[in-house]
C-alpha cells in the first residue's frame, strides 16, 4: 500500500477466527525488525500515529495457549516523501542557491567597480583642477605683469623719485607674496580677495598715470570675512578689462567692481568704461596680434572643472552702448554658489 505523507496516521482493523480467541489470546505485532509488540486484548484495530516517509512492514501473529505465536498476516505500507526532502527539490535548491549567490556576487562587484570607477573619475578630477589652478597663477603671475611693473619701478629710479619706487616695489613685493599665499587654498575669504585686488588695481594705476579709477563695493549684508570664494577667480577679468578695454580708452579710465548677494548666490559685477570687445576684436586684428587672454581661458578651464561637481559658477559678458549704439564698455557678471564658513568649494 503507497499512502501520501499526509497520510501517516493509519488504524489497521482486524479479526480473529473467533471472538473468544482474541479475548483469551492477545494479538501480536511488529513494525519491520522490531520487537513483537501486543495490543489489548479487547482491541480490534491497531493505531499508528505520525509515520515518517518511508517502507514499513507491519507483521501480525496470534499466541496459541502454549504461548506459541502463529503469524497470521503481513501487511507493506510506503508513505512517500514530500517534496521538499526529494533528490530533485534540494538539486533545484541548490542550482538555484548557486544562481542567486553569483547573481548577488556579479551585482557586488558591478557596484563595487562602478564606486572604484567615481573614485578614479574624482582623483582625475581633482588632478586636473590643481594642473587648472598652476595655469591660473602661472596666468596671473605672467612675464608681462613683471615687465610693465619692474618698468614702472625703473622709471621712478631714473627720475630719482625714490618715494614713489619704495612705495611700489613694497606694493608689488607685497601682492607677490599674497599671491604665492593664495595658491595653496581652494578658497578664500571675500575679504582677502578684495584685498589682493587693491593691491593689483593700486600698481595698474600708477601704471596709467593715475587715469586709471577704480571702485570696489562689497554690498551690506555680505560678511567678507565669513563668505568664500574660490581663491584667485576674480582677477583675471580684472586684467581683462584692463588690457583689452581700458587700455586703450583715451581720457579717464574707471572700472567698478561690485559684490552683491543675490539669492544663495555671490554675485560679482565688473563693469568698465573701455572701448568694448568689439573695438578691442578690430585693433588686435589691425595689429595682427594672436595673442590669446590665456589668464581668462584659464580661468574658464577651472570654472568647468568646479562646475563639475557640485557647484554652478557661470560667466556672462555684456556689451554696453551708448545713445548712438557705439561700444562704450563691457560688463562681467561672475556667479557662485554663496558659501559662509566652507573649507572649500567641492570638485
Amino acid at each position: 500500500m503507497k499512502l501520501s505523507y499526509k497520510d501517516n496516521n493509519i488504524e489497521i482493523k482486524y479479526a480473529t477466527p473467533a471472538y473468544s480467541v482474541i479475548n483469551q489470546y492477545p494479538v501480536y505485532y511488529k513494525i519491520n525488525n522490531s520487537d513483537w509488540m501486543t495490543n489489548p486484548t479487547n482491541s480490534r484495530s491497531l493505531n499508528l500515529a505520525s509515520l515518517s516517509p518511508g517502507d514499513y512492514m507491519i507483521t501480525f501473529a496470534q499466541a496459541s495457549g502454549e504461548g506459541t505465536l502463529h503469524k497470521a498476516a503481513v501487511m507493506n505500507i510506503s508513505i512517500t516523501k514530500p517534496y521538499w526532502m526529494t533528490l530533485w527539490f534540494w538539486g533545484l535548491v541548490l542550482v538555484g542557491g548557486g544562481s542567486v549567490a553569483y547573481s548577488y556576487y556579479k551585482w557586488q562587484t558591478s557596484i563595487l567597480k562602478n564606486q572604484n570607477n567615481l573614485l578614479a573619475e574624482k582623483v582625475e578630477l581633482e588632478r586636473n583642477l590643481h594642473k587648472s589652478v598652476l595655469m591660473a597663477i602661472r596666468s596671473q603671475m605672467n612675464p608681462h605683469f613683471f615687465y610693465n611693473a619692474l618698468n614702472t619701478i625703473q622709471s621712478f629710479i631714473i627720475t630719482d623719485d625714490k618715494r614713489n619706487a619704495a612705495t611700489y616695489l613694497s606694493k608689488f613685493s607685497k601682492l607677490t607674496r599674497t599671491i604665492l599665499e593664495m595658491t595653496g587654498k581652494e578658497a578664500v575669504t571675500l575679504q582677502e580677495e578684495v584685498n589682493s585686488l587693491q593691491l593689483y588695481l593700486d600698481l595698474e594705476k600708477v601704471r596709467f598715470n593715475n587715469e586709471l579709477n577704480y571702485t570696489i563695493h562689497v554690498a551690506k549684508g555680505l560678511d567678507a570675512e565669513l563668505v568664500k570664494i574660490p581663491s584667485m577667480i576674480v582677477q583675471p577679468y580684472i586684467e581683462n578689462s584692463i588690457k583689452h578695454g581700458l587700455l586703450h580708452k583715451k581720457g579717464e579710465k574707471i572700472l567698478l567692481i561690485h559684490f552683491l548677494k543675490r539669492d544663495n548666490n555671490l554675485t560679482i559685477v565688473i563693469d568698465d568704461n573701455g572701448i568694448g570687445r568689439k573695438r578691442s576684436r578690430e585693433l588686435n586684428k589691425i595689429r595682427a596680434d594672436k595673442h590669446k587672454p590665456f589668464a581668462t581661458e584659464a580661468n574658464m578651464k577651472r570654472i568647468e572643472l568646479l562646475n563639475m561637481g557640485k557647484n554652478n559658477i557661470g560667466v556672462v559678458y555684456t556689451d554696453k552702448r551708448d545713445a548712438f549704439g557705439q561700444s562704450n564698455g563691457t560688463i562681467v557678471t561672475i556667479t557662485i554658489p554663496l558659501l559662509i564658513n566652507e573649507l572649500s568649494y567641492e570638485y
